[in-house]
């Protein structure tokens, strides 16, 4: 049984998908990979396990992030 949906989607995740052979497939292994990592997570706190972010982990800020270059072009700007 399939289920069909319409969502939107960030630009660099279109573009990625457009280059796969089966757009559907692509997402199902997505989902799927994130399905059972979530499976994972759940029986490791079952048993007793407490879980941190994997090294490098970082969660999508809700806003834009800041301009980090903001503070080179400030020093290297003429007459400072």
């Amino acid at each position: 049984m399939t289920a069909e949906w319409r969502v939107s989607l960030p630009d660099d995740v279109a573009d990625w998908l457009k280059q796969q052979a089966d757009a559907a497939t692509a997402i199902t292994d997505a989902v799927r990979a994130r399905m059972r990592a979530a499976r994972i997570d759940e029986v490791l706190r079952a048993a007793g396990l407490e879980l941190t972010e994997p090294p490098g982990h970082h969660p999508r800020p809700a806003t834009a992030p800041p301009d980090i270059f903001a503070e080179g072009r400030r020093t290297l700007a003429p007459g400072r």
